[in-house]
């Protein structure tokens, strides 16, 4: 049975499972705690027991005060409960307490879902984690062809598999580089985590979440970190599709609907072909508005929602516009350009 963690003064709960260590057990049911190298050398994971017993089940080389000793301070990642737990922690509440970090992360798989789109699988190095909240953003960088910024598809919860979502853009060094030269089992230097495209935690308002392409990266991460977590509260997914990939992931998409009550997903597709829309700029930008108007039409009233955007400036501020005049408070929109994606096809910028 597991031993249920409470965290101060947060008032955050989870469950630990079997020898996994309070930190493994936090991060896997999506609850942000500082850390940084998880191994029992740097001491950040530091907590305070107020109530419960832990046994030590990872090596630490961190060596605590005799004054910490004696308030009850234990490393996270290097023991797990014994017991339920009372512990006291800081919080982490935004992106900016998250310190960028360097690493060389190797290439597991290259899945090509067409010749204009391929999603990238990387492993971190054995021993190493990165730290990152999800909605982020890394760069990956090659050296003597260039960088390019690209968001982070992956949950925190399984910060050592990083995955992204990449358009080709044409004359574009790293881009090029990644379509046609990179193989498997190479590896890439990766600097991150970046951005402030992040969760409100403290909220269990109903979450809107719309990604444009592959935008669609930042909101997978999204939304993989709060069906991690123990809230319930309703999700509306909608995917804006303009390439013939269309919804690319809609199997994984439908499958968290099948699994999830309180999850909704609307796939929406935009006919009209490439050229089409870039011949007729105005045309375009109608197109667009369109796909926006479909949520309103569902959720007239958006003064209860969050919501979370993740697409090319233009529909930015399209949505923007709209979301307000519908009743959205400002404060509870997040918004995202596209990572990767600078030039998509399908909408005029």
């Amino acid at each position: 049975m597991g031993k249920r963690v409470t965290l101060l003064p947060a008032g955050s709960q989870f469950v630990v499972e079997g020898q996994e260590t309070v930190l493994e057990a936090a991060i896997r049911s999506g609850v942000a705690l500082p850390y940084a190298c998880s191994n029992g050398n740097c001491g950040q994971c530091k907590a305070r027991i107020i109530e419960g017993e832990v046994q030590r089940a990872r090596h630490q080389d961190y060596v605590f005060s005799l004054a910490d000793r004696q308030q009850g301070f234990v490393l996270l990642c290097a023991n797990s409960a014994i017991s339920d737990l009372v512990l006291e922690v800081p919080d982490v509440d935004g992106a900016e307490e998250i310190t960028e970090q360097k690493f060389r992360v190797k290439v597991r798989k290259l899945e090509r879902i067409s010749d204009q789109l391929l999603i990238l699988h990387t492993r971190m190095p054995r021993g190493e984690r990165m730290r990152f909240l999800a909605g982020q953003y890394a760069t990956l960088s090659i050296p003597r062809i260039g960088d390019y910024d690209y968001s982070l598809a992956s949950c925190p919860c399984d910060e050592k598999r990083l995955e992204f979502h990449i358009r080709y853009v044409g004359h574009e060094p790293v881009s090029d580089y990644l379509f046609n030269t990179l193989r498997v089992g190479e590896r890439l230097a990766l600097i991150g985590p970046k951005g402030r495209f992040v969760l409100h935690e403290d909220s269990l308002r109903p979450m809107i979440m719309i990604a444009f392409d592959t935008g669609f990266a930042a909101i997978k991460s999204l939304l993989e970190h709060a069906t991690a977590q123990e809230k319930e509260r309703e999700i509306y997914l909608y995917w804006i599709s303009c390439g013939s990939e269309g919804q690319y992931l809609d199997n994984l998409c439908r499958s968290w609907q099948d699994a999830l009550d309180e999850f909704h997903y609307i796939p929406l597709s935009i006919s009209e072909s490439h050229q089409e829309i870039m011949a007729q700029q105005a045309k375009g930008c109608e197109i667009t508005k369109q796909k926006l108007l479909r949520v309103v039409d569902q959720h007239s009233d958006l003064s209860g929602f969050d919501v979370y955007i993740a697409a090319p400036e233009p529909f930015l501020e399209s949505a923007q516009k709209i979301f307000l005049k519908f009743g959205l408070d400002p404060a509870r929109l997040r918004a995202e350009t596209v990572h990767g994606n600078q030039n998509v096809s399908c909408l005029v910028g």
